[in-house]
């Protein structure tokens, strides 16, 4: 008694909530994302290392490009989950 179902009576309706699931789990790891490549990819090909860990290079972004400096390629990024993961989990 009172078990919780989680079937859905449409099937668009699994690929709709499927799709908002994974655009929002990408929106919340994009900044993530961006500091972990920067991080990497600094000093390459003989450049200055620019930042000396995770709260410095936040840090650093936040003040030189504002809070849209976190959030470079979420276009793509969401575009790619709205259509893969709603397919893969609708």
């Amino acid at each position: 008694p009172g078990a919780m179902s989680l079937s859905v009576d449409k099937p668009w309706k699994s690929f709709l909530f499927s799709g908002i699931g994974s655009c929002v789990a990408e929106t919340a790891t994009v900044p993530i994302d961006v500091i972990k490549v920067r991080l990497q990819l600094q000093g390459e090909l003989g450049a200055q290392r620019q930042y000396s860990g995770l709260v410095d290079a936040f840090g650093k972004i936040v003040k030189g490009e504002g809070v849209r400096g976190l959030y470079k390629g979420i276009e793509p990024a969401l575009l790619r989950q709205a259509t893969y993961g709603s397919m893969r989990i609708g």
